[in-house]
């Protein structure tokens, strides 16, 4: 696991350490990441790959939603999600890649943007966009992994320029993307990493996640765990403003043994198959290299209920990414579900 940027005091360290404490997790190794180090290694676009997509790659009017994230978004914004699509008051050019990228700009005329695109429509940087869609005026959602909605409108801004361009309410995709990249590829900027480690006899990686760390809304976590400790304390330990939403989550932790793998081949120099404890398990179990570093890539996989328990599920379930079917999956759960999938094939 690690700290966020903006996380990243010495308070906040030493509040982790306490707490890892307090529940028998020992702390293998700590290492310090600068932003130079993130940006040279593309560490941050391979880490949130479906924050780079939702937020620039594909444009906002392409996005499709499930029943359910449908049903979701109507609950929050008391809007159905074709409504807004294709809703035209606002009209504008816009850029729907990241200026990294080779884009083709196109007129579109929309009140549902990704962040490149309202940066652009709003004349604002990625900063002031992260603002706007973190006022208390704003509303915002997690629609599933890498995909959070915003509605800001002319209360979120002091700016007359902004206020003025705000006459509608705009509904913004990841609005918050650009500044929460520059916060970690900043040549000032680091993050704090954490390899990690507990008896599975006692504690479960899914207790590991709920009680130990907490949940990703740390306004929501328990109080005993660090997330929640964090919400406590957020002014003295010198966070610049309340963490109560999930894009302010605090820290990152792998979600499964699996994926602790894939990130510590990531961010931990050094770290390979054979020298990694789980990783030279996976090749004691006979398992190539190969089918490692493929599974490592997190790739879409068939759902694997039958057929009869599946008849409502929309196609996005069907195809699901592998670390979010190994959610909460210790070692030996990991190992089990690989070589019954590994039968399955």
């Amino acid at each position: 696991m690690y700290l966020k940027p903006n996380c990243n005091s010495a308070g906040v360290v030493s509040l982790f350490e306490d707490v890892c404490r307090s529940f028998h997790v020992g702390i293998v190794n700590r290492v310090r990441v600068s932003g130079s180090e993130v940006l040279s290694k593309g560490m941050f676009d391979k880490q949130y790959e479906e924050l780079v997509k939702f937020s620039g790659e594909v444009p906002a009017l392409q996005l499709e939603l499930t029943t359910e994230e449908s049903d979701g978004f109507r609950q929050v914004f008391n809007r159905e999600w074709l409504d807004v699509k294709s809703n035209k008051p606002v009209a504008t050019t816009v850029q729907s890649r990241p200026p990294s990228a080779i884009a083709n700009t196109a007129p579109i005329r929309a009140i549902l943007l990704n962040a490149y695109e309202a940066q652009k429509a709003l004349h604002v940087d990625g900063t002031t966009l992260s603002e706007l869609c973190h006022s208390e005026h704003a509303i915002s959602m997690r629609l599933r992994k890498g995909l959070y909605c915003t509605r800001i409108n002319s209360e979120c801004s002091k700016n007359a320029k902004v206020k003025a361009t705000l006459h509608e309410s705009l509904y913004v995709i990841n609005g918050f993307f650009n500044a929460l990249r520059d916060s970690y590829t900043s040549a000032h900027s680091s993050i704090t990493l954490f390899v990690v480690e507990w008896d599975v006899n006692v504690m479960s990686w899914s207790s590991l996640l709920r009680d130990v760390i907490g949940e990703k809304n740390p306004s929501k976590a328990t109080e005993s765990s660090f997330r929640g400790r964090v919400y406590s304390d957020w002014s003295q330990l010198g966070l610049g403003r309340e963490p109560s939403s999930v894009s302010e989550s605090i820290c990152h932790v792998s979600q499964s043994a699996l994926e602790g793998l894939a990130e510590r081949t990531r961010w931990v120099k050094n770290t390979m198959l054979f020298t990694d404890l789980f990783g030279s398990r996976l090749m004691t179990a006979r398992f190539t290299s190969s089918q490692i570093n493929g599974w490592l890539a997190n790739p879409l996989i068939g759902n694997s209920l039958s057929a009869s328990e599946n008849e409502n599920e929309s196609s996005y379930l069907a195809e699901k990414k592998l670390f979010d079917c190994l959610r909460g999956k210790n070692s030996d759960e990991c190992i089990a579900y690989l070589s019954q999938a590994m039968k399955k094939s």
